[in-house]
């Protein structure tokens, strides 16, 4: 699907005279450790690279951090285990995770939307929380005091912190309000002088422990806003839809 797919897609969009592509990235794409990152980081690739191509078509990606509660995700996954089962697991307390939630998720894709002329990849300045204080807050407000919290040890290829924008990519990333915008190392007309008034980033690499990091206190609102401190009878994700 990452690979494949999306080579089929680029050719797809160009036959059809599509205006412009926006491929949902991740951040797992960034320094990748495992197979799903790799072919995410192969998918960014392959998007950018398209732009070399004669078409009326523009290329550009968005890389974001995790959507606050999508299924599978940290927040939903704790919550379903203090309902079933009074206990939390966690691979490493020290690690540190992004946050961000739909409405700036679609906000972003709007914006690579509005802008992009091609070639482009498209971050949101994200706040980042510790793993240890989520699980904190999470066990306070849904748990009781015999809910327990058991280590289980970093899975293969994770990571200990995210991270959006690389040390090898923030020489050609530029700042666009409360977004960054990656520009590529490949030469593609025109990407560079539409940039030249945007200021450069002054950070060497963005990551979830470098960013804003979440006290308690801003863990328990942004849960709490977006319904996942709630009856644990009641699935958030479902009342969304």
């Amino acid at each position: 699907t990452n690979i494949m797919g999306t080579q089929n897609l680029i050719e797809a969009s160009i036959a059809n005279n599509v205006k412009k592509v926006i491929l949902v990235s991740t951040d797992k794409a960034c320094d990748p450790l495992n197979l799903y990152g790799t072919t995410k980081a192969v998918a960014e690739k392959l998007i950018i690279s398209a732009n070399l191509l004669e078409s009326n078509t523009a290329f550009a990606c968005v890389r974001g951090g995790n959507v606050l509660g999508t299924a599978w995700s940290v927040v939903p996954l704790f919550r379903q285990q203090i309902r079933l089962n009074n206990e939390v697991t966690v691979t490493d307390p020290n690690m540190t995770r992004f946050f961000m939630t739909l409405e700036e998720a679609i906000g972003l894709l709007f914006r690579a939307a509005e802008i992009a002329i091609g070639g482009e990849i498209f971050v949101i300045r994200m706040d980042g929380a510790k793993i240890s204080d989520l699980v904190d807050v999470m066990v306070k407000e849904l748990g009781d005091s015999k809910t327990k919290v058991r280590n289980i040890g970093i899975r293969p290829g994770e990571k200990i912190d995210e991270v959006l924008v690389s040390r090898y990519e923030s020489p050609r990333t530029v700042e666009d309000g409360r977004y960054f915008i990656i520009l590529p190392h490949i030469e593609l007309p025109r990407i560079d002088s539409y940039y030249s008034n945007r200021p450069k980033v002054k950070f060497t690499e963005f990551t979830s422990r470098s960013t804003k990091i979440l006290n308690k206190v801003g863990i328990k609102n942004m849960l709490q806003k977006d319904g996942w401190l709630g009856d644990l009878k009641f699935d958030p994700l479902i009342n969304k839809l």
